[in-house]
């Protein structure tokens, strides 16, 4: 039995992440009222679900409003990408896809290095966030600029 998997359109990639960025910052937002709201009601329910919520603040850290700031980003993450579906041109879509890849790995490398700096004294916390920030939303820059270039283009060709 030879099953071919159909392979997606750009845009349906971008709205299958857009579902998965959404999804993941709701259940971090879920898990953080319910842990919060619990354990005011000091319900032996509040046990089990404290699990998971101190699971994540454990591995995030202590504050819970790094949960909260994370599913926020999570948000932001998916609007930048509902960006992509809005272009109507598949190859359009599918290079926006690649500037979220390209500029999201290297947001994750630079926050990295950058962090270690931080924790070494090297460079500031300011320095640190404005990098991760610059290179979060750089999808939307370049997608604007290279699409400016390419109208510029088709001017100048007529």
């Amino acid at each position: 039995m030879s099953e071919e998997k159909e392979e997606l359109k750009p845009k349906e990639r971008l709205e299958s992440l857009i579902e998965e960025l959404m999804g993941a910052g709701i259940f971090m937002m879920i898990i953080t009222v319910l842990t919060y709201i619990l354990g005011l009601l000091q319900n032996p329910i509040y046990i089990l679900i404290s699990i998971i919520g101190n699971v994540l603040i454990k591995a995030l850290g202590e504050n819970v409003a790094v949960l909260l700031s994370l599913a926020i980003i999570l948000f932001i993450a998916a609007g930048i990408v509902k960006v992509g579906t809005l272009l109507k041109d598949e190859e359009e879509q599918d290079l926006y896809e690649a500037l979220i890849h390209l500029f999201w790995i290297i947001d994750l490398i630079v926050l990295f290095l950058s962090s270690i700096g931080y924790t070494l004294g090297l460079v500031s916390a300011a320095l640190v966030i404005g990098l991760g920030f610059i290179f979060f939303i750089a999808p939307l820059i370049s997608m604007g600029i290279i699409k400016g270039l390419d109208s510029l283009y088709k001017r100048t060709q007529q």
